[in-house]
């Protein structure tokens, strides 16, 4: 059985802010806590695909991606022309990853095994 590697925390340490901060010109206390980039935007769509109703969704509530996100915005509007929508806001605060091509060859010789 495949176990999932350990979720690691992305939130950038004081050093890290502040080293970014030194090319970026901001001070570190105004900084995110996060990096750029780990914040995604789920429409009325997405979240349907992923069976999560909007009026499940709340500021704050964790959402497990094979990452942890925090809901950081609910957006919702209902018009005549496009009828209900949501958009949800995350961030990205601990992520699990893996070498696809190390797991695939882990997994072979369990396949080689029952075939």
């Amino acid at each position: 059985m495949r176990t999932i590697p350990a979720m690691v925390d992305m939130r950038r340490t004081l050093a890290e802010k502040e080293e970014a901060a030194e090319r970026m010109q901001p001070t570190a206390a105004t900084q995110n806590d996060y990096p750029y980039g780990l914040c995604i935007s789920l429409s009325q769509d997405e979240l349907k695909k992923l069976g999560l109703e909007d009026e499940e969704v709340e500021v704050g509530d964790m959402i497990h991606l094979h990452c942890m996100a925090e809901v950081t915005s609910v957006s919702k509007s209902d018009n005549q022309q496009m009828g209900p929508q949501c958009r949800v806001e995350l961030q990205i605060t601990h992520i699990a990853a893996e070498d696809e091509e190390e797991e695939n060859e882990q997994e072979e010789p369990q396949k080689r095994a029952y075939f």
